[in-house]
């Protein structure tokens, strides 16, 4: 939903939209060197890892662009839920949350605040 909205920004967004994935896969790979998984392992979990990545981006960026609460509730189970059972009164809220962050009544950012966020990505520095 992060993607969905940065690429609202045109050309800024994207940049910060790469840079976002960018951070996100350079953030798992020490990970996995943590948990100490052998290389077969890391090969199987990140293609895993993408594949679940990709599903998830497809999902709520259909769901947004549709602007159907059936399509993001669906969105929202298989993601957050892992299509599990669940209490439908936690999916209700969390579709609620989801709506009003995504909502189109959310107010813009300034100049200023934009200018602000591209400085700040463009300053970012991840462990190695």
């Amino acid at each position: 939903m992060v993607l969905h909205r940065l690429r609202q920004e045109g050309n800024d967004g994207l940049v910060a939209g790469m840079a976002f994935v960018d951070a996100m896969w350079r953030d798992i790979e020490p990970r996995l060197k943590i948990a100490g998984a052998q290389m077969s392992q890391k090969t199987d979990g990140l293609y895993y890892l993408n594949n679940h990545f990709n599903s998830a981006v497809v999902a709520y960026d259909e769901a947004l662009l549709v602007n159907d609460d059936k399509a993001m509730a669906h969105a929202l189970w298989l993601n957050v839920f892992d299509g599990r059972d669940c209490d439908p009164r936690n999916l209700e809220l969390l579709l609620a949350y989801t709506r009003k962050q995504t909502s189109k009544e959310r107010v813009p950012y300034t100049k200023a605040q934009k200018e602000h966020v591209h400085h700040r990505l463009k300053t970012l520095t991840l462990p190695s």
